[in-house]
């Protein structure tokens, strides 16, 4: 039901003609953000690899404590990243990977990776709270700029 309204806008036209797409969920502790946000990022991959023919590029970063991690990195060691600011504005990241996804099993797949190295802390609302933002980004080859 979320997805088939943002449909339109993640995995819509506008993506596909070299456009970029952003869903945010945001609000209180224990309020399904981050149930909805998998969904949402499994649908889109899903109908992504049905329009595009080509694997997707996929990253995945964490926003902790003023401080960017790549979820990715084969050396947790080496997960930080640098945020910079563009001429343009446009925000960029430094030392970020991703990695080919051939369909959507593989998606899963890099998702469950992601799901188990994000931080997590006890709250009183919830005893598994994730402590940070996540930043999903996929990028159909042929397709449009980052999602």
């Amino acid at each position: 039901e979320v997805f088939a309204a943002l449909r339109p806008l993640l995995a819509g036209d506008a993506f596909a003609n070299g456009g970029a797409a952003c869903c945010l969920c945001y609000g209180p502790t224990a309020s399904g953000k981050t149930h909805t946000a998998r969904h949402v990022a499994a649908t889109a991959a899903a109908d992504l690899f049905a329009r595009f023919p080509g694997p997707l590029q996929v990253g995945m970063l964490e926003l902790r404590n003023d401080q960017c991690f790549d979820l990715l990195a084969a050396d947790p060691d080496e997960a930080k990243v640098e945020l910079l600011e563009g001429e343009d504005g446009r925000i960029m990241e430094r030392g970020t990977s991703t990695v080919q996804v051939a369909d959507e099993a593989a998606f899963a797949e890099v998702m469950r990776t992601f799901a188990e190295r994000r931080a997590t802390a006890a709250t009183a609302a919830n005893a598994a709270s994730s402590r940070s933002h996540a930043v999903v980004s996929m990028r159909a080859e042929g397709g449009g700029a980052p999602a």
